[in-house]
């Protein structure tokens, strides 16, 4: 319990001098506050905190039963619908679909992210942790192959520069008289730090472009300087 778990409907009836509780001035009070119960509702538990939504790959049939049901799309976006028996194919926000043929508002975006910000706090880029939230994210099915890394090992050619020639690198000409040899098309093969490697079937649950939905969330955990591949199996 938090001093933030508020029903301003029970606050209103606790301060409500009990000759004036009649129901039709607690319904029209009601009506004045929920405003502010649904900017509480959507921010401490959507934004701060993790709930469960009902998940929609833009595939499977799903019809929203009911308005003010929040669903979760295939980009991990949220969205509220405003209306009862709501067709999230036919109209799908993250399509760009969130309004019908008269122009009436059909979905409300409620946060970018599914996961609340208690619980993105406490991610990193350590390799248990990392492979937890990234199936958290992607993986929609349950059993079978799940995502995994694994840590590469990797040369550390240096450069270096001293004061004294001697101890310094050699940068010539042709790369035989040198260490190293720079230059402008110079297309070394690049060693990454670590390789995530994706099932096939969550590569295909996120269509082709799977590489870039998961690096856009794998970006934001990374440590920088740490390069990666992706590989599915």
């Amino acid at each position: 319990m938090s001093i933030y778990d508020i029903n301003y409907n029970n606050v209103i009836g606790n301060l409500l001098p009990p000759f004036l509780r009649t129901e039709s001035l607690k319904k029209w009070l009601y009506s004045l506050i929920k405003p502010v119960q649904w900017i509480r509702d959507r921010f401490f538990d959507n934004y701060v905190n993790s709930v469960v939504y009902t998940y929609c790959d833009g595939v499977t049939p799903l019809t929203v039963a009911s308005a003010g049901t929040i669903v979760r799309f295939v980009d991990n976006s949220i969205w509220e619908t405003q209306f009862d028996n709501v067709d999230a194919i036919l109209y799908n926000p993250t399509l760009g679909t969130t309004t019908d043929t008269d122009g009436n508002i059909i979905w409300i975006k409620v946060q970018d992210d599914f996961i609340g910000l208690n619980e993105r706090l406490q991610y990193s880029n350590q390799k248990m942790l990392f492979e937890y939230l990234l199936n958290n994210y992607f993986k929609h099915y349950t059993g079978g192959n799940k995502i995994i890394i694994s840590n590469n090992n990797i040369s550390y050619n240096m450069f270096e520069i001293a004061e004294e020639d001697e101890f310094s690198s050699v940068i010539t000409e042709f790369d035989v008289d040198s260490l190293f040899f720079i230059s402008q098309t110079d297309n070394e093969n690049e060693e990454f730090n670590f390789t995530i490697y994706v099932p096939n079937q969550i590569a295909t649950d996120l269509g082709t472009n799977y590489e870039k939905i998961i690096s856009q969330v794998v970006d934001r955990y990374n440590y920088a300087g740490l390069i990666y591949k992706i590989e599915l199996y």
